[in-house]
Order: C-alpha cells, then structure tokens, then sequence
C-alpha cells in the first residue's frame, strides 16, 4: 500500500506576495466580473441593434483620452478608451478608430454613431456613412444645450442672468449677507449645479425666482440694516435690483422660453426609455409650449418669438435633425396613431415621408427585405391584422414602442425587426461626457504618470460599475433626473466671480491661481491655462462647496473688505439680435 507523500515547504523560503502583486490580481479579479457584467448586454447588440457614443476629454497635463460606449435598450457599457493625444484634431485618424470600434462590436449591429459636432467627428462620420448602412447622429442633448445657448445671447436673457450672477455672487462672497438668505430661506439655496453650463442658468434662475419674496424680505430684516451693506453703493444697487418688478417679470419671461428646452435636455438624457422615437415630436412641442408660454399680447412678445422660432429651427433643421429621426417618428404608433387623422398627417408630410424611405433603402439586409418592409407598411397604415386588433391600440400608449412591436408586430416579421432596430436607439452621448469625472478621480496630478493601460482598465471597471448601478436604479424604478447631478457642479461662475484665479494674494505679488496650481504638485507655475473651467465638485444642500479658489473666496470673504466689488462682476458682452453668426462646433 503506498503511503500518501506530503510535502512541507520550508518557512524559511515563503515569500509574501507583494503589494503590486495583490493589486494586480484584485485588478484582474474586478475586470472579469465587468466583463461578465459587459457580456450580458452584449446578447442583445443584434437584436436590436447599437449605437456607438464617442467624446473626448484633455487632462490638466493636455493628454487626450477618446472614450467609446455602446447603447442599447437594454443599458449602455462602456468598451474602452484610447489616448488620441496625437490624433484628437485628425479626421482620418478619428475614422480608424471608430472603424476598428465598429469591427469589434460588429458591424451588422451597429445603426449609428454618435457624437459632437465637432468638425473632425463630423467628417469621420461622413466618411463611414458614405461605406457603410452606418449613419452618424449629432448628439440631440449636444444640440438642444446649443439652442440654450443661443438663447442666453439674446438681449432680454442675457441682461437678466446678468443681473442675477450679480446677486448670487454679492450674496456668495460676503458671509454675513450668505448667512442671512439661508436663514430667510430655511437653509435652503438660490444656485443649484447640472451637467450643462447652460442647464445651470436656467436652474438658477428658477431657484432664485421661487425665493424672491424670501430675498426681498431679508432686505428689509433688522440684521439687514444693522451692517455696513445698506450704506454701500453696491449693496443699494443689489437692493434695488431685488426690490424690482420688472427684473422680476423679466426673468420669469426667460423662463418660460428656457423651460421647454429644459424638458427636452431631460427628455433625451435620460436612459428611462430609447429617445429616437420621441426627439422628432418632442422639438415639435417645444415650439409650441414656447409660442404659447410668450401668449402673443404685445409687439416685444410676438418679436421675442420670432428670434425663438429662427435659433430653434436653424438648430433642428440645419444640425440636428436626420432620417433617423424621421423614421423613428413615423413608426412610433403613439404618435401615428394618436388621432384619427394623425397618420394621413404623416403621409403627406414629404420630409418625414423621405426620412423614413432614406432610413428602409440603407437598413435593409437587402432588396427583398427592402422590399417586404414597404409592403409591410401598408399593413401599418391600414391597421390590417393584428396591429388593428382592440388589444394592439388599447397598448399603443401604455408600453414602449419598440415593445407594441416586439408584441404586436409578428405578422409582419420584416417591418418588426426594423422598427424596433430603429427605435431602440439613443438620441444623445451624454454618458460619454459623464466618464470625465471618473478619469478625473484615476487620473489626478498626482497620479499622472499611471500607464494607460492601468488608467484604461481602472475607467473600464468603475464606469462599468456606475452604468451599472444607474441600471439597477432605472429597473427598480427610481427616478433620476439627468441634469441635475450634484457631482458635476457647473455653478462656479454664479458662486466666485469669473477672474478669482487671477485675484493678488494680500501682501504678495502671486495671484491665487498660480497658489492653487503650486499646492497642487506643479514644479513652475503654467504659462497656458487649460480649456476646461475648475468647477465645483459638489454642492450640497446645507451649503455651497466649490474648487479651491472659490472656497477660499465663500469663506474667507469678509463684510469688512473694501475691495473694489465692481471689477469682480464681470459677465461679457451679449448679442442683441439672438443669432450668432454660424453654427458653433463645440459648447
């Protein structure tokens, strides 16, 4: 009988694993579960088909990351990143990269690109549409922020977020005065952060709207008048400005114009359901809510209307809107549906007709498919079979579209997988935006030598694992609203006036910039600024937080300062007319 052989190893030879090798294996571990994760949706990439988001994001030391996420109805993942240091201004460069992104996805899956209108991006786009049943799509909440932007040009709104930026700003920078609206307002803030700069006004104009009469007390409270504030030329203009019917009206003006862009910005940012099948109607209704929130009473109303209708046509028409668009539109049976002459509407709109007959000639397998789908469109028109059954249109408002027709539509197998390919699809690459905080949290200064391949597998896990928890949270049924997102704090400028970094140091010839980039590990000063403003990172509900410039201006500013408080309100020059001169490649 032969007698098991045990083997002791000598303690004197063990060696601990190090602490690079226990990271490592961590690493490794966490990937695999995000793969597996990844993997889940990708089961579905040809069903129902793919878009593709890409942006790119520059670092503090101008290092270019391009980030890729593929979208589908059933979540959205993250795929990975590439340093395009070398290749971000370079059209051609851009088309490789999304030609070996569309490889590695598959290209029968893939139905769109999605992406800024930056002038690379858009001729990359160009070139894959003209070889491929590829199309490429302006990001709709890129273009919707455009129109925002337009907008906050225009005379009436320029000179009334102005005004406001100067209150938020008188009141943020002193703390006596800070403490006195909180105390008026239970505690409660006149500045909230979004995603978007241009979000952002429009939230802080609403804010401070709903607590005018709180700010108009505090003006007349006896902690008011026992300080230095009603005596000071400034604090009399703030007073005034508070105290004034026509600031008021006006700014309650520009949010009724800004509101239902607002609704649409949530409209196409949320992943709560596909936004194609909805972009088309929702600009539509946004048209009208704004004709009908201005009520047409007077010359400047029917005026104001006149230079909406022109900054929102020349946005939808001119950048926005595509056949994707249309053919999402026709075939939504929420809307085709919707009245009884509804669809007749539809059939004799010629554009969307176009839209719709462009999208069939490029997505379909071939010309007997392409075939089928128009023949299966009269069935669609006529409600014939089982699309016209009591059950099919008693559904039409109460499920998703792309579900009516998973439901309904087998009768007509070639339209079905049609429809729902195309109405699956995204409108918008906002959580391509979104990975900057977590490439900002990896790739600190103080980490900015990690290797990309470390950076790229740290982003892959955790971004992966923040889609996610967003996933979890949709399917249970939490409601989030996409542009207010406490992490991504675009309030600085009505919290710490524009030029803080440029602000002298008492009793020093340094400015507070060339401080903070010092505290921050840099060896020299920079000569040259990078692009992305220093926004805060949070801002909380109990009180205001920022980057560290403008916190040291919310909490060491003092009622006792004397400096010169009108050199720190700039706000920049705005445009009478509303319409800039040409369509803006980037926000």
């Amino acid at each position: 009988m032969m007698q098991a052989i045990v083997q002791y190893n000598d303690p004197s030879t063990f060696k601990p694993p190090s602490y690079n090798d226990l990271r490592v294996k961590i690493l490794k571990k966490k990937k695999e579960e995000t793969s597996n994760w990844v993997d889940n949706f990708k089961v579905h990439w040809e069903t129902y088909g793919v878009t593709i988001m890409t942006d790119w994001w520059t670092d503090g030391k101008g290092k270019t990351l391009i980030n890729f996420l593929v979208n589908c109805p059933k979540g959205t993942v993250f795929l990975k990143s590439i340093d395009g240091s070398a290749h971000i201004h370079d059209a051609e460069l851009i088309y490789k990269m999304l030609k070996d992104v569309i490889e590695e996805v598959g290209e029968k899956n893939v139905i769109q690109i999605c992406t800024d209108n930056a002038s690379n991006y858009v001729l990359a786009g160009e070139w894959i549409m003209a070889e491929s049943k590829i199309y490429w799509m302006p990001c709709a909440a890129h273009c919707i922020n455009l129109m925002l932007g337009d907008v906050s040009k225009m005379h009436l709104v320029d000179e009334t977020v102005k005004d406001a930026k100067k209150i938020s700003l008188f009141i943020y920078n002193h703390k006596h005065v800070l403490h006195l609206m909180r105390k008026q307002t239970k505690g409660r803030e006149i500045v909230r952060p979004a995603v978007t700069r241009f979000a952002t006004t429009f939230l802080c104009l609403h804010n401070m709207y709903e607590k005018r009469q709180e700010l108009r007390d505090m003006f007349h409270t006896v902690e008011w008048r026992n300080n230095k504030w009603p005596k000071h030329p400034i604090g009399k203009e703030i007073v005034k400005k508070v105290k004034s019917n026509t600031f008021w009206n006006n700014m309650h003006t520009c949010l009724k114009i800004m509101a239902p862009l607002v609704d649409v910005i949530r409209m196409v940012d949320t992943e709560e359901k596909p936004s194609m099948a909805y972009i088309y109607s929702a600009i539509e209704d946004c048209k009208l809510k704004v004709k009908t929130n201005l009520r047409d009473q007077n010359d400047d109303d029917r005026e104001l209307w006149k230079k909406m209708e022109r900054i929102l046509d020349r946005r939808w028409s001119g950048m926005l809107q595509k056949p994707l668009h249309a053919a999402a539109h026709y075939l939504n049976p929420q809307y085709y549906y919707a009245t009884l002459t509804s669809s007749d509407e539809m059939e004799s709109n010629t554009k969307l007709k176009e839209g719709l007959l462009d999208c069939i000639a490029k997505l379909a397998l071939d010309e007997e498919d392409e075939s089928q789908i128009l023949r299966d469109l009269i069935v669609y028109r006529t409600k014939a079979g089982r699309l016209g059954k009591s059950g099919a249109q008693a559904c039409v408002k109460t499920i998703s579209p792309v579900e009516w027709w998973i439901t309904f539509g087998s009768e007509v197998p070639a339209l079905q997988r049609f429809a729902k390919r195309v109405l699956g699809l995204t409108s918008a690459a906002s959580p391509c935006e979104r990975i900057w905080s977590t490439f900002d949290n990896i790739h600190t200064k103080k980490r900015n030598c990690l290797e990309h391949d470390r950076m790229r597998d740290l982003a892959y896990i955790q971004y992966n694992r923040r889609l996610k928890k967003h996933y979890e949270e949709r399917i249970s049924g939490k409601e989030i609203d996409p542009i207010v997102l406490k992490f991504f704090d675009e309030c600085a400028e009505w919290l710490v006036p524009d030029d803080a970094r440029d602000d002298i140091v008492l009793g020093t010839d340094m400015t507070y910039g060339v401080l903070e980039d010092a505290e921050d590990g840099f060896d020299d000063p920079p000569f040259i600024r990078t692009s992305r403003t220093n926004t805060a990172s949070h801002c909380s509900q109990g009180g205001a937080s920022s980057s560290p410039s403008t916190t040291r201006h919310l909490q060491d500013s003092s009622d006792d300062d004397d400096y010169d408080v009108d050199a720190n309100y700039g706000m920049g020059d705005g445009d009478d007319d509303g319409i800039d001169s040409g369509f803006d490649e980037d926000i």
